[in-house]
């Protein structure tokens, strides 16, 4: 990452948007892509609901994804310190 800043033009739900960042704009296409699929995903299920509802819907789904992933990567962090110390034990014992 940079620290000067570039345009970066995307496309989020038919809908184009310029921003000013310093994140490579590979990344920020990826980012737009994702959200842009979501929101298609969600219209597909919620026909005639209004843009600013479906991106409420839109930023509720990824951050539902979001929690989700932070809980599964906590399990799995407090599983692998556990681990760790159960090994760390039976070397002690060596």
């Amino acid at each position: 990452m940079t620290t000067e800043k570039t345009r970066v033009q995307v496309q989020i739900g038919g809908e184009e948007y310029t921003f000013r960042t310093t994140a490579d704009p590979e990344y920020l296409q990826g980012l737009a892509s994702y959200v842009s699929a979501k929101m298609e995903e969600l219209q597909k299920s919620n026909a005639g609901v209004s843009k600013e509802r479906l991106s409420v819907l839109c930023a509720l789904s990824i951050a539902d994804e979001l929690f989700r992933l932070r809980e599964q990567y906590e399990r799995l962090t407090n599983l692998l310190e556990k681990e760790w110390e159960k090994r760390a034990r039976e070397r002690g014992r060596s």
